[in-house]
């Protein structure tokens, strides 16, 4: 499924908050493709809402129409339940800054998810979504790829 309607190719932030979302509602291990496509609707409506939002309260928006993950609405009703988002402290690394320390991507994420069970990662402004569950990391990534990987 390709991200569509209001704000082409800008919903991976949105999308990603749906998949966490869903994660809540049932393990990611029982997910099937209806689920996934659930997802990506939701995320879309879940875009369209949040930039709606940020329009009627004469909030910035990005100007490309990525959202920030603090730009996603606080209250989402998903099927019958409601969800209440909020944003923890994250870590921004810029390019021009040099780290010292290397550290095993598998390493870091089990560090972050001894203290938290959902994740957002944004890397080159694209979005995506890490549940830890039961000992299993899922990567939600909602770009489309073809067989090789490549958008």
């Amino acid at each position: 499924m390709c991200q569509a309607s209001l704000g082409q190719n800008n919903q991976c932030t949105a999308m990603s908050s749906a998949a966490l979302i869903m994660a809540c509602i049932k393990s990611p291990l029982n997910w099937d493709k209806s689920d996934i496509n659930n997802v990506l609707n939701q995320g879309n409506i879940l875009y369209e809402r949040s930039v709606n939002h940020l329009r009627s309260t004469n909030d910035p928006i990005d100007s490309r129409g990525y959202l920030s993950v603090t730009n996603i609405i606080v209250e989402i009703i998903y099927h019958t339940a409601s969800c209440y988002s909020f944003v923890g402290r994250g870590m921004t690394v810029s390019r021009d800054e040099t780290i010292f320390s290397y550290v095993l991507l598998s390493e870091a994420l089990n560090r972050l998810v001894n203290e938290h069970q959902f994740l957002i990662l944004i890397a080159n402004e694209r979005t995506s979504s890490i549940i830890h569950h039961d000992g299993a990391f899922f990567l939600f990534d909602p770009h489309s790829m073809d067989q090789y990987g490549t958008c």
